[in-house]
């Protein structure tokens, strides 16, 4: 399982299926990767699809690729579906989806569509994870890595260094489940 810090330290839900695998991991890595974000000129919905480009700093130098992908409107989690398309204020690192009364119904992050659109399978500077920190979180035999991250003071430290020091970068934790032989 592959999450950004932000989105691990947030109290957003995950799906049930994402709970099990979350809950089966002990062994994680903190790493980093550029910060995208949604570039607001071009970024559009229409029938059915998102498009438009991220862009990402390697270095201080601004750089940007262009992405599609299709998105569906309608969230079925809730009877009040989805009806608005917006993206979010400054940084424009989410397209948010509202309902008729403006409630937010779902978020989904630019790291995400540059994911699902293969925008990192194109740009290998995307992919190209730096190692910060390895650990285990087996305690005492039955916590989650992403229940140790969530206190994890090291994790802390990182956070506050990568944001003096590297602020076109983002911080993402990768967590594994490593079974008996």
């Amino acid at each position: 399982m592959m999450t950004s810090a932000s989105q691990l330290m947030s109290d957003g839900e995950m799906t049930p299926e994402h709970k099990e695998i979350s809950d089966c991991c002990h062994i994680y890595i903190i790493t980093k990767l550029p910060r995208i974000c949604f570039r607001p000129d071009t970024t559009k919905y229409e029938k059915g699809r998102i498009s438009g480009h991220i862009q990402y700093r390697i270095g201080g130098e601004l750089r940007e690729a262009p992405f599609d992908a299709g998105f569906r409107l309608l969230d079925g989690a809730t009877t009040d579906g989805a009806t608005t398309v917006r993206l979010s204020s400054y940084p424009h690192r989410e397209i948010q989806t509202f309902n008729d009364d403006g409630q937010e119904i779902r978020y989904i992050p630019a790291n995400v569509v540059a994911f699902g659109s293969q925008v990192r399978m194109q740009h290998k500077e995307l992919n190209n994870l730096e190692v910060l920190y390895v650990g285990q979180a087996f305690g005492d035999g039955d916590r989650s890595a992403f229940e140790r991250l969530r206190s994890h003071s090291t994790l802390q430290k990182i956070l506050a260094d990568i944001q003096a020091e590297c602020p076109d970068d983002e911080v993402y934790v990768l967590m594994f489940e490593y079974d008996y032989y």
